[in-house]
């Protein structure tokens, strides 16, 4: 396991964190060559450079002044993303948003709905799925060709059955299904991993020529799909949809991945009894049928 996170700015500890959707974004970026945390302008820049057609902007946060709207509602009605200085967690948001930024507007307009139609105190259901999603996501990246063969392993993972899901189909790993970190929360977390960390997966089938693609392309193609993903299942309406993922079980995302390691049954726990199988067994195919952004 690593050290601690850095209490200052030092992009080399990024370079930890096991997602190479992260770090192709991170290799086309300017910000390898920052000296500090960038400023709520220079994100800015970074996302109309990348997404010209995103009307979104990063502001700066002081949380010493009152605020006069509620985070969710700034950014879903004024476009604005509250960005605190010098922060790890708000940085790596605004990372995802630089990557995903059709799926982060999806998630702020659910919350709006809710918040709309049910005001903001107590939060529904679907908002806490939300935010532990937008918190701890990972997407389990499948080609539409592999939809067959991946099912006993979706089945796998839906059922707590880890010992198949990361040694009798390890050689999925990596291929079949490729892991891509969404949630912030995860990724400041694996700047200092620790056995116990766990994240919410959930499958997004992507186009057989997906590997032909640029890593530009890739990312583009993922954010629409997970936005549709997001719409078809209203935000996590359904408790049934997110199960949880060891997430150092993944092979190759620690080191010492011995027999041992995945025995600890504190980490690698068994599902309680009752619980229903996740709504993402079986999995189906794409949701990209007219090419229309959501």
């Amino acid at each position: 396991m690593s050290s601690a996170i850095p209490e200052s700015w030092d992009i080399q500890a990024l370079s930890g964190i096991p997602c190479r959707f992260l770090r192709s974004w991170l290799d086309e970026s300017t910000l390898l060559e920052q000296s500090s945390f960038p400023t709520a302008k220079k994100l800015t820049e970074l996302l109309r450079r990348t997404h010209p057609d995103i009307a979104h902007k990063f502001i700066k946060q002081n949380l010493n002044e009152p605020q006069n709207d509620y985070y969710e509602n700034v950014i879903a009605y004024k476009q604005q993303i509250p960005t605190r200085a010098d922060n790890w967690h708000d940085f790596l948001n605004a990372m995802v948003w630089m990557k995903f930024p059709l799926a982060k507007t999806k998630i702020s307009e659910l919350h709006a709905r809710d918040i709309a139609a049910h005001g903001l105190v107590p939060r529904t259901p679907r908002r806490d799925r939300l935010t532990h999603f937008d918190e701890c996501g990972v997407l389990l990246l499948i080609k539409q060709a592999d939809i067959n063969d991946v099912q006993p392993f979706i089945r796998a993972l839906s059922t707590h059955q880890w010992n198949d899901v990361f040694i009798r189909y390890e050689s999925f790993w990596n291929r079949a299904v490729k892991p891509c970190l969404f949630g912030h929360a995860t990724m400041e977390m694996l700047l200092s991993p620790f056995i116990g960390l766990t994240a919410k997966w959930l499958a997004i089938v992507v186009d057989d020529d997906f590997d032909e693609m640029t890593n530009a392309q890739q990312r583009e193609h993922i954010d629409l799909q997970l936005a549709l993903t997001l719409e078809k299942n209203q935000g996590f309406t359904s408790k049934d949809v997110l199960r949880p993922l060891p997430i150092l079980g993944i092979p190759g995302w620690t080191s010492n991945q011995n027999d041992e390691f995945y025995r600890n049954t504190d980490y690698f726990r068994a599902q309680r009894k009752g619980v229903a199988l996740s709504e993402q067994y079986p999995l189906t195919g794409l949701l990209e049928n007219d090419k229309h952004k959501p």
